[in-house]
């Protein structure tokens, strides 16, 4: 149980925890090693086909009391059902890959990104928009930890994300790739519908309070907005993330 809770506090560098039965029910399908698989009494008394396929694949599986389990839970209402997995390569080889055998390839950066939760629900849209890849900075909350895993409601399992890498590396990586880097800055006087997506891009995003820093933005090859009613000053960042994904699918396709 001390490992268990260790991985779930984000203690363990090549591991992380996953729970709630839908979510834990979303690594069957995927390449997700999974360590160990946590049952209450009560949950394996009732357990169904997808958890029964789980235990197939689990590496051990433990049954835990039901007074026992809250101990490893990280929510208010545990579901009973938890998972220790192995946090999947670093997602740099992929996502080159993946750029190299599209037309028109579109990667995401997030960088100075707190909110784990935002985190996870942009990896969400980025599966729902097509983006090839996501690039987490250094200066980000992991997208391994318990908030954003569950946030990107099993997108982590499937889409590649490259983590830890520094800014400037990030940009510097993708011109040599011939991607074209382009951010949101409320100051630019280009509309986010006038941009050329048809193009590979680097798309990028900034912290949810500041965004870039003006060293950063200089780096960026192109900036736009997003046209939003003047008494409005922001958006969620999620929020934002899904319009710009959503805009660079609809022209693209």
């Amino acid at each position: 149980m001390k490992f268990a809770r260790m991985v779930r506090d984000g203690k363990v560098a090549d591991k992380f925890f996953v729970e709630g039965v839908r979510l834990v029910s979303e690594l069957i399908g995927s390449n997700i090693s999974v360590d160990f698989l946590f049952l209450s009494e009560s949950t394996l008394s009732r357990a169904h086909n997808p958890i029964e396929l789980l235990k197939k694949r689990s590496e051990r599986v433990f049954t835990v009391s039901d007074s026992v389990f809250p101990t490893i839970s990280d929510t208010k209402n545990p579901q009973g059902v938890a998972a220790i997995c192995a946090r999947p390569k670093n997602g740099k080889e992929e996502i080159q890959e993946r750029i190299g055998g599209s037309p028109v390839p579109r990667v995401a950066v997030l960088h100075g990104i707190s909110n784990p939760g935002n985190l996870g629900a942009v990896l969400r849209s980025a599966e729902a928009f097509g983006i090839d890849g996501v690039i987490v900075t250094d200066k980000s909350t992991s997208p391994f930890g318990t908030t954003a895993v569950r946030g990107s409601m099993g997108a982590i399992f499937r889409m590649p994300v490259w983590s830890g890498e520094g800014f400037t590396s990030i940009v510097e990586w993708s011109k040599e790739l011939g991607l074209v880097s382009v951010c949101a800055e409320p100051q630019a006087g280009t509309e986010l519908s006038s941009i050329d997506w048809k193009r590979g891009m680097l798309i990028v995003f900034g912290s949810e309070a500041h965004g870039l820093m003006p060293s950063e933005t200089s780096m960026i090859s192109e900036s736009f907005k997003i046209r939003m009613a003047p008494e409005v000053e922001s958006l969620n960042l999620a929020v934002a993330v899904g319009i710009v994904f959503y805009e660079s699918c609809r022209t693209v396709s």
